[in-house]
């Protein structure tokens, strides 16, 4: 296995998390990109413009600061896990979506 580089080295000392304003940040971005696709109910163009781009930035292995390997980077978060409540979600009938999106409601990641 090949290890990852991240873009974002050099943030934050190697020994010391990111600081807690990156992890808020870090957050927010993945907060909204799950809001996005879950709450994207109206078949605007807006909307599903949105959901579009919110399911593209789930999918890609960029690691640039504010790309989806860089949050979970920051967040200590399993990226392949997310991807799998994500793949979960989509397949899942309105009714399981609407379990999966109220477990989201209270969704925080501790700073």
């Amino acid at each position: 296995m090949t290890e990852l580089t991240l873009a974002s080295e050099g943030l934050y000392p190697p020994k010391k998390g990111p600081d807690p304003s990156l992890r808020r940040l870090a957050s927010g971005i993945l907060i909204q990109a799950f809001r996005d696709i879950i709450t994207s109910r109206k078949e605007s163009k807006e909307c599903i413009a949105w959901r579009e781009d919110a399911l593209e930035w789930f999918s890609l292995d960029d690691d640039y600061p504010g790309s989806f390997i860089w949050v979970c980077h920051v967040l200590n978060a399993n990226p392949w896990k997310i991807r799998e409540w994500l793949e979960e979600y989509r397949a899942a009938n309105p009714t399981r979506r609407r379990e999966m999106g109220k477990k989201l409601v209270g969704f925080q990641i501790p700073h």
